[in-house]
């Protein structure tokens, strides 16, 4: 039985046709430091099907309101998972600092994101702070694979390879340092992000072939996970 032709979800309206706002201050909000993709260039286009010079990275990097941090990641995490979803799902949506996000309706996968933020942030509360503010430094990871199989002589083995990572990096600091109007369009700015990567013709080519068809969210393997320090959880 033939695979059917990769089935895209439905996403946002194109950022092209209705772009964000830009503060005219600073045509970057000051809660986020960096939108940056690591080995982006055109030699990670998978040519023969394999991606061998690894996983696609990018990174987010925040500067928040502690008291803000899970709601930032929760809506944060929803939208990479949304865009990321090649199986059978239902989209829905969900405000997350005054920013409408895109998720996905299921309530294992909301249980599974709460859990491991829940873990995080509690975490980040233990570890030491860094300097005389205080300040909390750590990381959540999103990170897609493919399963390859590795034949050997007498046996073969499945092997998860990633091909995808997400990486979102929170500076959390006391309460009033950082506004929740500079994250909320921070975070407008990392939804924008999203969209384009995912859909454009590169953020279209590292994604692997779909092999098997799948009842679940994806056909490919995903993890969530939290690092504070040498903690990872």
């Amino acid at each position: 039985m033939a695979v059917p032709a990769k089935r895209w979800p439905p996403r946002f309206e194109p950022p092209t046709t209705r772009p964000l706002p830009v503060p005219k201050h600073n045509a970057t909000p000051l809660g986020i430091q960096h939108i940056r993709t690591i080995n982006y260039s055109a030699r990670d286009l998978p040519h023969s099907g394999k991606m061998d010079s690894g996983p696609i990275k990018i990174v987010f990097e925040f500067k928040v309101d502690r008291d803000l941090t899970k709601e930032l990641l929760r809506g944060l995490i929803h939208a990479i998972l949304f865009h990321r979803a090649f199986g059978f799902v239902k989209p829905t949506s969900r405000d997350a600092l005054d920013v409408t996000m895109p998720a996905i309706e299921d309530d294992n996968l909301s249980r599974q994101v709460d859990r491991k933020i829940d873990q995080f942030k509690q975490l980040l509360d233990d570890s030491p702070g860094l300097g005389t503010a205080g300040r909390k430094r750590g990381q959540m990871m999103v990170t897609f694979s493919e399963l390859r199989t590795n034949k050997g002589w007498f046996s073969s083995a499945e092997e998860e390879v990633p091909w995808e990572e997400w990486t979102i990096v929170i500076e959390a600091h006391s309460k009033q340092t950082v506004s929740r109007a500079t994250t909320s369009q921070a975070l407008a700015q990392a939804l924008h992000r999203i969209i384009v990567h995912t859909s454009s013709a590169h953020g279209r080519e590292i994604v692997p072939a779909i092999r098997t068809v799948t009842n679940s969210l994806s056909p490919f393997p995903y993890s969530i996970k939290g690092k504070v320090g040498g903690t990872e959880i």
